[in-house]
């Protein structure tokens, strides 16, 4: 991080922007441990990359996070949906929807589908955003394993209607942290959880052991409200 530009050696093969890119990176989080201050720069605006690509926002947006665990039952289980749509008057509707059984998961990808499908069919340049590139092999995943929303789902996918929102902040801001998370990135916009990260996390872990052994009676109303408030931030 201290080294400078001209420093840096041409490697072998391929070109010398990623060392660029690394160092710069390094200079930014050194000079926010150095200084205790969260820190950040915004990247040159280039056509079609970074927040370039963002959308314009619309009514109808929706945002979705989905939370999955591999090791309940074979091939693992989708147990929670976020969605966050933008109504007409400009306020947001959140449904927190669990997916405790197998069945519980089909339906659950059958109301997320047709909620997705009624926002867009309501307003056509409406965007489904996520951060990360979970959520969409996540529908696909489901889609497969129930074998149902097949033709909607692959209908939303080649739409072009998903935006990965940590694609878009990795190209167009360089800040002070090693993953880009959505939790890492909150001190920079003080975001406040209603729910603290710690008991959310806790919660679920409750959750998730729960359903993995099928003791779905071992989590109370309280873990149900934290996990639930963990995905509502996510969404927010």
């Amino acid at each position: 991080g201290r080294l400078p530009p001209d420093f840096l050696f041409r490697p072998r093969s391929g070109g010398i922007e990623p060392l660029l890119r690394a160092r710069e990176q390094a200079r930014v989080q050194l000079a926010a441990r150095e200084s205790r201050v969260p820190t950040y720069e915004l990247l040159p605006i280039v056509e079609n990359r970074g927040l370039a690509r963002l959308p314009e926002p619309k009514t109808g947006d929706v945002f979705l996070t989905i939370k999955g665990d591999p090791f309940i039952t074979d091939g693992g289980r989708e147990y929670l949906f976020g969605l966050l749509i933008v109504q007409a008057d400009g306020m947001h509707r959140h449904a927190s929807l669990w997916a405790i059984t197998t069945e519980d998961e089909c339906s659950m990808l059958e109301r997320v589908v047709a909620e997705i499908e009624c926002s867009l069919a309501n307003c056509p340049d409406a965007h489904i955003y996520h951060y990360g590139g979970y959520e969409p092999l996540a529908l696909k995943r489901i889609t497969g394993r129930h074998r149902t929303c097949e033709s909607s789902s692959d209908r939303l996918l080649r739409r072009d209607r998903f935006v990965d929102l940590q694609s878009i902040v990795q190209h167009g801001v360089r800040a002070s942290v090693d993953r880009y998370s959505l939790e890492q990135l909150e001190p920079f916009y003080q975001f406040e959880r209603h729910v603290p990260r710690v008991v959310a996390r806790q919660a679920l872990r409750v959750v998730e052991r729960a359903l993995e052994f099928g003791l779905t009676r071992e989590f109370d109303d309280d873990a149900r409200f934290a996990a639930e408030g963990y995905i509502a931030a996510n969404c927010r």
